[in-house]
C-alpha cells in the first residue's frame, strides 16, 4: 500500500511520516487519536491505518514541542481549542522553572551544610508559658512541603496586613504528625492581640510547658538534622518528649535560622 494518496481528498500523510516529520512515535499518535487531541483526517476502513491532512503536521508539531516542555495533555488540548490562554501557561511553567531552581539552590545549601556545617546553638531548657497564634491547619505532602508552608505563611501575612493587625515577624509551625508522605501541622503566628477575625483563620492555643529548644543554622530541607540533633540530646540526658515540635522561622523563611522546640514531660 502506498503511504501517500493523492485521490479525491487531497494529499494524505501516513501515520508514519508525520511521525518521523514531528519525531512523536506512531504509539504517542495513535493515544492522541483515542483521547481525541489528535484525530487523523481518514483511517482506512479495510486496513485501520490512519492518515492524516498537511495542515495537521504543524498541529503534530506543536503537540510534540509542549510534550517536550512538559505540558499535560488537557492543557495541550485546551491551547489547541483556543479555551487555554498561552498566558497563564507561560506563568506556570515560570513558576516550575523557580520551584526547580529554588530546588536545586537548597540541595546545594543542603550538602554544603552537611560538609562544612554550621554550629548550632546548645541545647537549653526553659519553661515557656502558654501562648496563641493566629493561623490554620494544614495536611501537605512532605515532597513539598517547604514550597507549600512558605506559600501558606504568604497568604496568612497578607491577609494580616490587608486586615491591618499587628502581628510578630516569626511564624510558626506545629508539627502534629509527621507521617512518611504527609504532614499536619498548625500555621501560625503571634498577633499583638486576640482580636483578629479573617475567613479561614482562627486562633490556635499553645499550651505551657518545660521545653528543650535549639537554634538550627541551615537550610530548611536541613531541617530534620537539627530536629535529629534536639531528639539525641534529648534522649541523651534521660528527657522525655510530651508533645508536638513546633519551628519559629527567626525572621524571613529564608534567613536560615530555625529555632526547634519539643516540650517535655514533667518529671518529680
Amino acid at each position: 500500500m502506498s503511504s501517500v494518496s493523492t485521490d479525491e481528498r487531497g494529499v494524505e500523510l501516513s501515520i508514519g511520516q508525520v511521525a518521523s516529520m514531528t519525531r512523536l512515535t506512531i504509539r504517542a499518535l495513535r493515544h492522541y487519536d483515542d483521547i481525541g487531541l489528535l484525530r487523523p483526517a481518514r483511517v482506512d476502513p479495510s486496513s485501520g491505518y490512519r492518515y492524516y491532512a498537511p495542515d495537521q503536521i504543524e498541529v503534530a508539531g506543536t503537540i510534540a514541542v509542549l510534550r517536550g516542555l512538559g505540558i499535560d495533555t488537557t492543557t495541550t488540548a485546551g491551547l489547541l481549542a483556543g479555551t487555554v490562554d498561552i498566558g497563564s501557561v507561560i506563568e506556570e511553567e515560570q513558576r516550575r522553572l523557580m520551584q526547580i531552581e529554588r530546588q536545586r539552590r537548597d540541595s546545594v545549601a543542603v550538602l554544603n551544610s552537611l560538609g562544612a556545617p554550621l554550629q548550632p546553638t546548645e541545647p537549653t531548657i526553659e519553661y515557656v508559658d502558654a501562648f496563641s497564634m493566629f493561623g490554620t491547619h494544614a495536611r501537605v505532602p512532605t515532597s513539598d512541603d517547604i514550597a507549600l508552608v512558605g506559600a501558606a505563611f504568604e497568604a496568612l501575612f497578607g491577609a494580616l496586613a490587608a486586615a491591618s493587625i499587628d502581628h510578630d515577624g516569626d511564624g510558626i509551625c506545629v508539627i502534629h504528625r509527621n507521617a512518611r508522605d504527609e504532614l499536619w501541622l498548625d500555621i501560625g503566628v503571634r498577633t499583638g492581640h486576640r482580636s483578629a477575625s479573617i475567613d479561614g483563620y482562627e486562633y490556635l492555643d499553645i499550651g505551657a510547658a518545660r521545653t528543650a529548644r535549639i537554634v538550627h543554622c541551615g537550610p530548611l530541607a536541613s531541617l530534620p538534622l537539627g530536629h535529629a540533633r534536639l531528639a539525641a540530646w534529648i534522649h541523651e540526658n534521660g528527657l522525655v518528649p510530651a508533645g508536638p515540635s513546633r519551628e519559629t522561622y527567626l525572621g524571613a523563611l529564608d534567613d536560615q535560622r530555625t529555632e526547634i522546640a519539643v516540650p517535655l514531660a514533667h518529671q518529680g
